[in-house]
């Protein structure tokens, strides 16, 4: 449900205030926001150019090392690198939404992109409520 408010966009150097009483305001400032951050070129960038090479052994290979700290050590690189794989997967879902909003025009669907993403680094979004008497 729409609440009329501020939306208070945290980025790295300053905090920006726009006015949404309305949801068509909402998803107004958000397609604006999502577009120009999309066009500053490094807020989002193509999936397709993100690399994330696995180890240079297998998973299997793992047990013919004969330390428990080169084992250790070797586990630790296949879960970073599975980890890393889980949050690809997930980015190119949100980059293909970025991207559709934006082609499509869609507010609405801007606004659910900024909030997808609003635990990332310096993308923190919120709308405050604002008292009107």
């Amino acid at each position: 449900m729409f609440r009329p408010g501020v939306i208070v966009a945290k980025e790295k150097h300053t905090t920006r205030y726009m006015l949404a009483l309305t949801e068509a305001q909402r998803d107004a400032a958000a397609l604006a926001l999502l577009s120009e951050r999309s066009k500053q070129g490094y807020w989002y960038p193509d999936p397709s150019e993100l690399t994330n090479d696995p180890p240079e052994f297998s998973k299997e290979e793992i047990n013919s090392f004969k330390s428990p700290s080169l084992k250790r050590q070797a586990l630790r690189l296949w879960k970073d690198y599975e980890r890393d794989e889980a949050w690809l997967k997930t980015y190119r879902k949100v980059y293909a939404s970025i991207q559709k909003a934006i082609e499509n025009e869609d507010g609405s669907l801007a606004w659910r992109c900024l909030r997808a993403r609003a635990d990332a680094e310096y993308e923190e979004i919120s709308i405050e409520p604002l008292e009107v008497f």
